[in-house]
């Protein structure tokens, strides 16, 4: 599921692509994959202030997975 986010993310550049690999990216994370809660992250810091507050929410899951990349991301989220 993360990669075909990915895919998406990659292929289709507008925003109704952005909407559906953010769909993609929750489903993975959703399921535990901790990579997924990353790309979901980054995804939603792009949005609005409350997108923000789940994007912070994804990268602490992330981390409390054990994912050392989601301190980094964590550290550096800045939400627009």
């Amino acid at each position: 599921m993360n990669n075909l986010g990915e895919l998406i993310e990659r292929t289709q550049r507008d925003a109704a692509g952005r909407q559906l690999a953010s769909d993609w990216y929750r489903r993975a994370a959703v399921s535990g994959l901790p990579e997924a809660m990353i790309n979901r992250a980054r995804l939603l810091a792009a949005g609005n202030a409350d997108d923000c507050a789940e994007a912070r929410r994804w990268l602490q899951q992330a981390l409390a997975s054990g994912l050392a990349a989601a301190q980094i991301s964590l550290s550096a989220l800045a939400c627009h």
